[in-house]
This record gives C-alpha cells, structure tokens and sequence, in this order.
C-alpha cells in the first residue's frame, strides 16, 4: 500500500502534539528517552530529503521558493552573531537548530502538488485534534482542577553536548491551568489559538463554496468554534485569548463580511452570559472542596489572569512574571546600545553583558526573558536578526495576501485568509511566548506556509504562461 506523504505529514502532526505524553510510558533509561524525543525531528529531516531525492530521479526540478534567501539570511546572522561576540560555537548550532528545525516541514510540503482534497484533509485534522485537546483540558481544569500526574511529562535532568537538557514534571502548577497532551501550558494555548483563528476565519468566510466534511454542518461547525474558544479561555494565556478576539475583527475586515462581526458578536456575548451563570458558581463550589481535597498554589480563574493584565501593578512593571518589563528593559538598553548582532548566542553571556550594559541585575535569572521572543531575538541575534525576521514575515503575509486576490479556488483563497490572520497574531503573541520554538507549533506553522507557497508559484507560473501566450 503506497502511503501519501500529506498523511505522513499529518502523522507527524498527531505525533508532536503527544510525543512527551506518550514517550513517558516507555520503560526506556533517561539517556535513550531524551533521543527519542528527537526520532520525529530525524525521521522528518530523512522524509524531506526522500522526497527531494525521489523527484530527482523523476527528472523533476526541486523548487526554490521566495522564502530560501530569507532562511539562508537568518541563519547567517545567527552565525554572526555567534562568532562576532565569540560565543561557544555548540551554542550557535544549538540556536540554529532550534528556529529551523521544523522549516523542514516546509521544505516538505514544497516536493509536494497539493490538491484541494489534501489541504481538507490537513485542515479538517487540525480541527479534529484541536477538539480531542479541548475536551482532555476540559478534563484537567473542571474534573482534576489540578493537573494530575498521569498528564505530566516525565523528568530528565541531563546535560547534551554542554546544554542542560530539563524535562521537568510540573507539581505545583496553578490550580486549573491545563496541558493537554503537550506537557505546556503555553504551546497548548498557542495551539488552540492557531485552531480557533482557523474556524474564526471559516466563520467569515463563505463556508458554502467549499467542503470541510462534518465541519460545514452548522451545529458541528459551531460547536467546535465554542470549543476552541473556551479552550482558550481556560488556558489562562492572556495573549492566546487577546489574539483570538482580535482574529475576528481581523477576519472580518480581509474577508469583507464585517456584518457577519455585528451578528456573530452578539450571539456571543449572549453564549458568554450564559456560560457565565454556570461556570461562575461551579468556580465558587470548587474552590471550596467539590467533595475532594486539591492542593492548589492558585485560585485565580481564567478572566482573573486576563483582567491582571491591564492592572496597574503590572503596568508598572512591579509584578513578578512581567514580560512588560523585558520589553522595557531589554528593549531600551540593545537600541540604545545599537547592537547590531546582538549580543551573541550564549543565553548565561548574553544575560551578563546586558547587565554589564545597564539591564537591571534583575535580568540574571529574569525566567520570562525566554518568552518575551522578539526581545530574546533581539537580544542574541541583534538588529540584523530581527530585521531579516521581520522581513520575512513580511514576505509570508504579501504572498498570502497576493493569493487571496488572485485565487479562483475557495479552499486555497480560505487558506491564504487564514495565513494572513495568522501572521498577524503570530508576529504579536511572540512579544508574549516562544512561539516559533514550540515543537507542534513550529511544524504546523511552516506547513502551512508550505502549502501557500507551493500555491504561490503555481499560480505565479500560470499567469507567467498566460502572458507569454
């Protein structure tokens, strides 16, 4: 049986959102469970290079996409920035892998013709394993309130070629945050983020002209889009939550059918009310027992976290989890300092020679650091990094952009609306999370930038033979 590659693709997909859950039942030392964990990394590398190698025997060009010179151009600043503030050269691999691991998957997709067919199978996937991630929150946040240690990934402590390699478990989660199958609170919620803005972009856009399955029935199609939205909700991402609301509007203004926002809106400000009257009381009834005993370390609910945002403690910057603060701090003092590579790609040197630098000291075991992406960029890679970054984005959203206008097929015209809701909130919620490094993320994010591109050039090619004809 000749198996097709987009279901490989898929596979692998199903196999990133598990792989730490699943990985831990197997009776295996600590040293072979930490290779494991890079088996889907190697087979994807070793599928894409099949691909490449199976279309040079069919006489077949590989295609070169718009977005190769932007790779090359970011991995060249990473090395830069590497050797131009003589950092360990492990250290400037280990960085390079880690924001291109997963361009593998794109490279994939661009061996590939992707017919309309595939790209429903794809999307309908997405949808059906964002629901099964849901429901299993859904479990851990009103069932075990605390997630319990059947969820949790197995810790491993080792060190790899000089970096710390910490699988931790993580007892002492707050109360009601939820994990799913990723093992991470924020690569869960940027996932139900990344699913709801797909049904948010379905929602405005004409779900008649093209068939997703189940999901063009109104009430399953509804029901995921509640779905994903309360799994959002109850992630406690504040920035997960921030960039599905502003998804809609978003969707709405790209599509034309900003009547649609109007309507949809109050029939969600309704659901929420209702919602509310359960939910609210169910909070109150659980945090005083609900017939067990839980040991929490928090009792804040989801619209707690959110509104803590807009508090003027963290505005301030005086809270202890304040990602405003590396923004303001890290921010200033590289633009200041107008370090064009940065400050190299030893994360121990780089915390130092910002502090040398003016970084309150604060900045030494500062943990949100990591997550505040673009600052973290900015900070290793310097002004060059981010701007090619930047730059590619940029060029990611122009060719959504460019497809959406010149497409004829529904399917692929959805998709590029989709993609460049997407960038969007993607180049926004990485002021806020590591979302490019997330394993699952960065594999379905640069597929389906696979998918666009590869639509790009054939409809670049076609108006190419158009005109010449």
């Amino acid at each position: 049986m000749k198996i097709k590659p987009i279901n490989v693709v898929i596979g692998l997909i199903i196999y990133f959102v598990v792989e730490d859950f699943a990985l831990k039942f197997l009776p295996v030392p600590n040293m072979l469970y930490t290779l494991l964990r890079f088996a889907g990394e190697i087979f994807l590398y070793f599928f894409v290079g099949l691909l490449m190698l199976n279309r040079r025997r069919q006489g077949r060009e590989i295609l070169k996409s718009p977005l190769d010179y932007y790779f090359l151009a970011f991995a060249l600043a990473i090395i830069i920035a590497g050797l131009v503030n003589l950092s360990p050269f492990f250290y400037t691999v280990y960085k390079v892998r880690i924001l291109f691991r997963y361009v593998a998957g794109f490279y994939l997709i661009m061996q590939l013709t992707i017919t309309e067919e595939e790209l429903r199978k794809l999307l309908r996937a997405l949808i059906g394993i964002g629901v099964v991630q849901v429901l299993i929150g859904a479990w851990q946040h009103f069932v075990e309130r605390q997630v319990s240690t059947f969820w949790m990934p197995r810790e491993v402590d080792l060190i790899v070629g000089g970096v710390a390699k910490n699988f931790r478990s993580l007892e002492g989660l707050d109360a009601g945050i939820i994990i799913g199958t990723m093992v991470m609170p924020g690569q869960l919620a940027t996932f139900f983020m990344i699913i709801a803005t797909l049904l948010v972009c379905f929602l405005f856009y004409k779900r008649d002209k093209f068939n997703l399955g189940i999901f063009n029935k109104k009430w399953v199609f509804y029901a995921a889009l509640l779905l994903l939205l309360g799994g959002t909700f109850i992630s406690y991402s504040r920035a997960s939550i921030l960039m599905v609301g502003l998804a809609f509007p978003l969707a709405a203004n790209f599509s034309g059918n900003v009547n649609k926002l109007v309507q949809f809106g109050i029939l969600l400000l309704t659901v929420i009310v209702l919602a509310a009257t359960v939910y609210l009381p169910y909070k109150q009834i659980s945090s005083q027992g609900f017939e067990k005993e839980v040991t929490r370390t928090s009792e804040k609910s989801p619209l707690d976290e959110l509104t803590y945002g807009f508090s003027l403690e963290y505005i301030q910057g005086e809270a202890s989890n304040n990602r405003l603060w590396v923004i303001q701090h890290v921010g200033g003092i590289v633009l200041s300092e107008f370090k064009f590579f940065g400050y190299g790609t030893w994360e121990e040197q780089v915390r130092f020679r910002m502090y040398k630098d003016g970084v309150p000291h604060r900045i030494m075991t500062y943990k949100p650091f990591k997550d505040v992406y673009w600052m973290n960029m900015l900070a290793h890679f310097g002004i060059f990094g981010v701007t090619i970054f930047v730059l590619l984005l940029v060029r990611i959203y122009r060719m959504a952009k460019w497809v959406y206008y010149q497409e004829e097929s529904d399917l692929f015209r959805f998709l590029a609306l989709f993609m460049r809701v997407l960038i969007i909130i993607f180049a926004l919620k990485t002021f806020f999370l590591s979302t490019f490094e997330y394993r699952p993320i960065g594999l379905i994010f640069w597929t389906l930038v696979g998918v666009l591109t590869v639509r790009y050039l054939t409809l670049k090619k076609a108006a190419a033979a158009s005109t010449e004809a």
